[in-house]
């Protein structure tokens, strides 16, 4: 082979290679923003469920130093996120900054019971869990009522499922094209060394022998791709962290969801690019030699 070949051959697998580097980047960064989009959602949602308000009404006669005591079973249970004390008289004052009237002072008294105020761990904020938790509230000692709104709370969480089952599957419609982009791109990149794969088999190397470099040079670029995917979206991130998308960048950073969205694009560069190098290797290494042109 003279130097002039050696040299366009060589030129040649650097563009091949850093063409595969760049769909595969890209589609594995528009994996990333659909997985962006879904645990966005997912953390609005949930917080959504977090503001979904039970207050648990007090008997009259329940006892001050039985409070403390009360919270902490309270915010002992697995399905609580929070618990607020309103004593009488900041339920009054509440009620009175709210009606713009002090209407302690017109009836003669407070009416208002003492309560706590109980915030649900997202996952529990469903309607089949809220009957029991609801229930078990009741039943406790010197408690009224348990006062919420179910028709709301109900609205609420049938909305966010809604949104949630739409986006993921709009996720997984997406990951199949970009499941199929990543793997015509490397196909195609294949392709180009289809000669020097049925070469290296005229000389008698095994299959086996063959797949290898092209496998670890496959699995290399997608995990360099996925690297330089997480790269654009940390870039992205740290852009509109104070714009208007703020809010979602602070989501995701709270509630630790770039580590899941993170290790998908790892996972799908590395997995995709392998399995699909070992597909179009395998698939040049059965054609006859007058099936490649």
């Amino acid at each position: 082979m003279s130097k002039s070949t050696f040299k366009t051959t060589s030129r040649n697998s650097i563009t091949t290679n850093f063409s595969t580097i760049l769909g595969v980047t890209l589609v594995l960064t528009t994996i990333g923003l659909m997985s962006l989009l879904f645990f966005s959602a997912k953390g609005i949602g949930d917080g959504m469920k977090s503001g979904i308000e039970l207050q648990v009404m007090l008997e009259d006669d329940f006892a001050d130093n039985k409070v403390i005591k009360a919270k902490k079973l309270l915010q002992a249970e697995r399905f609580t996120q929070e618990v607020i004390f309103v004593s009488k008289d900041q339920a009054a004052a509440d009620h009175t900054e709210a009606l713009g009237e002090d209407f302690v002072e017109f009836l003669g008294e407070n009416p208002l019971p003492a309560s706590f105020r109980l915030h649900l761990q997202p996952e529990y904020a469903e309607p089949d869990s809220l009957d029991w938790i609801v229930a078990q509230l009741q039943a406790g000692s010197g408690v009224r009522e348990v006062v919420y709104q179910p028709d709301l709370f109900a609205s609420v969480v049938d909305n966010i499922t809604k949104v949630t089952i739409g986006l993921a599957v709009l996720m997984v419609f997406l990951l199949f094209i970009s499941v199929a982009l990543i793997n015509n791109t490397i196909r195609l990149a294949v392709f180009s060394k289809r000669f020097i794969i049925k070469s290296m088999q005229l000389v008698g190397a095994t299959a086996s022998f063959i797949r290898r470099p092209f496998i670890w040079t496959g699995i290399g670029i997608g995990l360099f791709s996925a690297i330089l995917a997480i790269g654009i979206i940390c870039g992205i991130l740290y852009i509109s962290r104070d714009g208007a998308l703020g809010s979602i960048t602070q989501i995701i950073i709270e509630q630790n969801y770039y580590i899941p969205m993170f290790s998908l694009i790892l996972v799908m560069g590395v997995l995709i690019s392998w399995v699909s190098t070992h597909l179009a290797v395998s698939k040049f290494i059965r054609l006859r030699q007058d099936q490649l042109y």
